[in-house]
């Protein structure tokens, strides 16, 4: 069992951090949410920029301790797996993060909140860019629930998951096979199996994988022992999706009509 200590603190949502110690995440509007890499072994830290900050989970593998606007949050297992759900309640309104475990330091989350001015930071004048602003919110909302199911191994509502094994030319020292499919009408994730061939340890970052269309990638693990494995989630737009704003920007570039 983990012990959590006060100490001074506080992660990107998307492509995350590769073992930093500090991250950031803004909220844009109430019930905002994000998935972050947390420390699976350590004590990892998610400050707010408000004092009054309640926490609920229904995880039975975290331990989360609050004082003011600083939550503490450490896994009670060896070795964990398993994402933790916290749900914050502020007066600023209700906001949500997903933790995911990985073999990187403690981590500091720094948290923005809408509604709260930040040191030195100009007020904004009128609501100029707030329609795109809940776009992205919903948009980012959509890839975290997809990302929570494939890691679960459970099709979200309105995706169907399709089982595939199917080799994939990867690095020389990994073995990579796409293992599940799930399709949605936006979206599309990949669940995939490495392994590590060779007789050394190998390292891991989420950049490795990174291709153009891809939203997102999350990694069980950032480092494999001979013969270990884990696995890797990707994020992708749809077909369907690419298609419909590739059909946008053609009809956005076209002339107007007289």
């Amino acid at each position: 069992m983990k012990y959590l200590n006060l100490i001074l603190a506080s992660a990107i949502f998307l492509l995350p951090s590769h073992g930093h110690a500090l991250q950031r995440i803004s909220f844009v509007s109430e019930g905002d949410g994000g998935i972050l890499k947390v420390s699976r072994r350590d004590v990892n830290l998610i400050k707010f920029p408000i004092e009054e900050v309640q926490v609920y989970t229904r995880s039975k593998v975290a331990e989360v301790k609050v004082d003011r606007g600083n939550v503490m949050v450490a896994y009670t297992t060896e070795n964990p797996k398993d994402p933790i759900d916290l749900l914050f309640v502020t007066p600023e309104g209700p906001y949500s993060l997903t933790l995911v475990p990985a073999d990187i330091p403690s981590e500091i989350i720094m948290v923005e909140v809408p509604g709260v001015k930040k040191p030195g930071a100009k007020e904004r004048v009128g609501d100029s860019g707030e329609d795109s602003s809940r776009e992205n919110s919903d948009y980012v909302s959509r890839v975290k629930e997809l990302l929570k199911g494939m890691y679960s191994e459970e099709a979200p509502y309105g995706y169907t998951n399709k089982k595939v094994s199917r080799p994939v030319d990867s690095f020389p020292d990994l073995s990579q096979t796409l293992e599940e499919v799930y399709s949605g009408p936006r979206l599309t994730g990949e669940r995939y199996r490495l392994i590590n061939r060779s007789m050394n340890t190998v390292n891991l970052s989420e950049n490795q994988f990174h291709q153009k269309d891809i939203l997102a990638i999350s990694l069980g693990q950032l480092s494999l022992d001979p013969g270990e494995e884990t696995g890797l989630y990707i994020v992708r737009k749809s077909g369907a999706q690419v298609k419909m704003e590739s059909e946008r920007a053609k009809y956005r570039l076209s002339s107007p009509l007289k």
